[in-house]
């Protein structure tokens, strides 16, 4: 029926920021009684222009079930 979502980044210098977020959702595809909430992370770092690494991990919360996810991404602008 409805969510909630909340994120924050902050710039620790020229090449890294760092995001944090959390996310609440009630009636998970719209079956009663069921809700979900999770919260995530990164932190981006660009070591030189036009290229960015990013190291993120989320956790997500359903109820019956959670779980932890990660990812590693290099990105080249061009």
């Amino acid at each position: 029926k409805w969510s909630i979502a909340a994120s924050y980044t902050q710039k620790f210098s020229d090449t890294v920021t760092a995001s944090l977020g959390v996310q609440y959702w009630d009636e998970v595809a719209f079956v009663p009684g069921t809700d979900q909430w999770s919260v995530g992370a990164n932190v981006d770092w660009t070591p030189v222009q036009n290229f960015l690494v990013r190291a993120q991990v989320q956790y997500v919360d359903s109820g019956a079930t959670d779980s932890v996810t990660g990812r590693l991404r290099f990105q080249r602008s061009f």
